[in-house]
């Protein structure tokens, strides 16, 4: 008898927390109109919110040929900034290697670097990163998402922002629209 009212209170906080979800975050994601990128030369397609710019400094380098390109779009807020960027790596190193490398430079740019969680997300992700670090005392949380092409190219997903703004349904929105497009057939000349 004592063991089904312990089960019973205890679960209480798990349907409020469910509530909260449903009724704060979900909302505020439902009724966002988002926006696509996409890149044929880069190989995938991702959105993300509507009212996000790209901003000057953070135009995308599609530089054909290049080992590395990059995207990346934000909130434009000096006050409570968010950001997404893809990083394109046309012939990584191994996965390993590649994380690692990026862990270094988190290392590098902030001395109070918390690595949360480096893991394997199978089968959507060949691996995700989690990161809790401080920028001008202000402190943030950020996520990679990294995923391997069958042509061998290399995705990073990044999305980062001031840990008081982090909201679980607006990251999996733009996590869950990353898609790979077809090979494009070879030009001929």
């Amino acid at each position: 008898m004592l063991n089904s009212r312990v089960r019973s209170t205890a679960s209480i906080p798990v349907y409020f927390a469910l509530f909260l979800v449903l009724t704060v975050a979900i909302p505020a994601c439902a009724g966002m109109s988002l926006k696509t990128f996409k890149s044929d030369s880069s190989g995938y397609s991702i959105q993300y919110p509507g009212n996000w710019s790209r901003p000057p400094e953070w135009l995308t380098d599609e530089k054909a040929g290049a080992r590395a390109t990059m995207m990346t779009v934000g909130n434009n807020s000096s006050r409570h900034p968010l950001s997404l960027s893809v990083f394109y790596v046309k012939q990584p190193n191994a996965l390993k290697d590649e994380v690692e490398a990026l862990d270094t430079i988190m290392l590098g740019m902030n001395q109070d670097l918390e690595i949360i969680s480096s893991e394997p997300r199978l089968p959507a992700w060949d691996w995700y990163t989690s990161y809790s670090y401080a920028l001008v005392g202000v402190p943030y949380f950020e996520e990679d998402y990294y995923k391997l092409s069958p042509s061998g190219s290399l995705y990073r997903i990044s999305l980062s922002c001031s840990k008081d703004m982090y909201n679980t349904a607006l990251f999996k929105t733009i996590i869950s629209s990353f898609t790979l497009l077809p090979a494009q057939p070879a030009k001929s000349n």
